[in-house]
């Protein structure tokens, strides 16, 4: 009841502030809706020939009317949205997965990988989208396979680039720096969580990480437990 009452509470306040929005959401879910139950309605077969006579006008019995084959246009106008519904989904799916992936790699890592990365969404960004559906419908033929992967390909850079500007500004902040040094005092060998990380460090793990690196990182006095680590290193750059 709590998650309905919040529901309709966001969408009267949509309503009043921006009506537009509002009036454009509801023809997307009716859209939706369509696509989901389109086949189960009873609309008769979108590619039958001859289903009514050619080119007819809107009617009872030819809602959209009927093209120059006499086959009715409102089925295949449903199964049209049905497919394009799942098309898009499908490529934002495919192309939000790999383009936040490569950015995320090329934002965190840099160096080699980050100009591998920027490079190649560079190369995809020069070639156009047509010729993008030509080789691919050339290679794979045509279909909803090509147009897929048509519409991944041209927009898996603009996903690289958002994500990799985010990335590289999240990077250099002070609580990732923290959780590096952290993992760094840690180790591999004794990576625990939860009260287990407490003692690890609690038996001198911080000591001798800090014996063993010097003045590099931080003078003064020696660490011996959690709450020295934590009140000199961490909670500054947090």
């Amino acid at each position: 009841m709590r998650v309905l009452k919040a529901l309709r509470a966001r969408l009267g306040r949509l309503l009043r502030e921006d009506a537009v929005s509002f009036f454009g959401l509801v023809a997307l879910g009716l859209l939706v809706l369509i696509s989901l139950i389109g086949p189960y309605l009873p609309l008769g077969d979108p590619t039958r020939i001859a289903a009514g006579p050619r080119l007819s006008p809107p009617s009872w019995a030819f809602p959209f009317g009927t093209d120059e084959l006499g086959r009715s246009y409102l089925p295949r106008v449903v199964e049209g949205i049905r497919a394009t519904f799942l098309l898009s989904v499908a490529a934002v799916i495919i192309t939000a997965t790999i383009g936040t992936l490569l950015g995320m790699l090329a934002g965190y890592f840099r160096g080699a990988s980050d100009q591998l990365v920027a490079r190649g969404a560079d190369i995809l960004f020069a070639f156009p989208a047509i010729i993008v559906g030509l080789l691919v419908a050339a290679v794979i033929g045509p279909g909803q396979i090509s147009a897929m992967a048509v519409i991944s390909i041209a927009t898996i850079p603009l996903f690289i680039r958002v994500v990799r500007s985010v990335t590289l500004g999240v990077a250099g902040r002070g609580f990732v720096t923290a959780a590096e040094v952290a993992g760094a005092v840690i180790g591999p060998d004794t990576l625990t969580k939860g009260p287990d990380a407490a003692e690890a460090l609690n038996r001198n793990d911080a000591h001798s990480f800090f014996e063993n690196i010097g003045d590099q990182v931080v003078t003064g006095p020696t660490l011996t437990n959690v709450n020295d680590f934590r009140a000199i290193l961490i909670e500054p750059l947090s």
